[in-house]
């Protein structure tokens, strides 16, 4: 586990109140930029699809760069 970069945490934070309308400042409180977190490269879905982290998962030459990512909250 390792702490996120100030510009990735900023964004990670940022989405989060949008996506939640909460303001900005309760989110940073919940999740301080210290927060250590696991990152994974690659995650499969329960229908077989395996998603890559561009970052840490360097594009093969016969990849595509899929930069549209569809997520779902229920």
């Amino acid at each position: 586990m390792k702490t996120l970069s100030k510009p990735l945490w900023t964004t990670l934070t940022a989405t989060l109140a949008t996506r939640f309308e909460i303001s900005v400042s309760v989110i940073r409180k919940l999740i301080p930029s210290q927060t250590p977190f696991d990152q994974y490269g690659r995650a499969r879905q329960l229908d077989g699809d395996i998603i890559h982290a561009r970052e840490l998962i360097p594009l093969q030459t016969d990849s595509r760069d899929m930069s549209f990512v569809k997520v779902s909250i229920q």
